[in-house]
């Protein structure tokens, strides 16, 4: 048994390689300030009273939905003439970074992928709260992360603690970046550096145990991964 969940764990790690859900830089494939892939979104044809989903990642996708704005207009009593275009990203409202050099200057050495690029911190300083998407859209950034730091294994989760408490660090850990309980916002006031801790290069199936049905799966893996992984081996969840 040993021996064959040790060639199983080999197996699915070189899978990693594969295409992720999303790339390390998700604002090239997922929405900035919305929910979602950048190419899947309705969009309303007023003139013709239709509603078009974009994309090719769903079934519905590229499908109209003729029916849609009557049953918002009448069932929902909205008035979708109604429009609040969303502002473009400015770049320079968002808050320039706190730095804690020691800890970047000794998370550089074992952690390959740290980032202090304002696009990314943005993407990693919110959830997918109505009250968060409001103020992406309109540009109203107040605090987020100050570094995003992307550990590959557990060994690295723990050295970037101890550095955190040796230097008085916030850690703020996120995975898909699907949160609707606020659990990523950064308090406004904080004053010491804020480190997002992106877990999702952490997407590896070390083991399965066929008789138990268990397995032991890195804590970053995205939903749609872990599917496609367990789908080659005959698993789903």
């Amino acid at each position: 048994y040993n021996e064959y969940k040790s060639y199983l764990s080999l197996k699915l790690t070189m899978s990693a390689t594969e295409k992720k859900a999303f790339p390390l830089k998700r604002q090239e494939e997922l929405k900035w300030n919305g929910w979602g892939y950048i190419d899947s979104k309705l969009e309303a044809d007023l003139e013709n009273d239709n509603v078009l989903f974009t994309g090719n990642r769903y079934p519905l996708a590229g499908k109209n939905l003729p029916h849609l704005l009557k049953w918002f207009r009448e069932t929902l009593g909205a008035d979708t003439s109604f429009r609040t275009p969303p502002q473009p990203l400015n770049l320079s409202k968002i808050p320039k970074p706190i730095r804690c050099e020691p800890f970047m200057e000794e998370a550089r050495k074992f952690c390959k992928h740290i980032t202090e690029d304002p696009e990314d911190r943005l993407m990693h300083g919110h959830g997918h709260l109505c009250e968060e998407m409001y103020m992406l859209r309109n540009n109203l950034f107040t605090r987020i992360p100050d570094i995003v730091v992307y550990p590959s294994c557990h060994d690295d989760v723990v050295r970037l603690v101890e550095l955190a408490t040796r230097y008085n660090v916030v850690i703020i850990p996120m995975g898909g970046g699907t949160s609707v309980s606020g659990a990523l916002l950064c308090p406004e006031n904080e004053q010491r550096t804020i480190v997002s801790l992106d877990m999702t290069e952490m997407n590896k199936i070390h083991w399965i145990d066929y008789e138990n049905l268990t397995a032991h799966i890195d804590s970053g893996i995205i939903g749609i991964d872990l599917e496609r992984k367990l789908e080659k081996e005959g698993y789903d969840t």
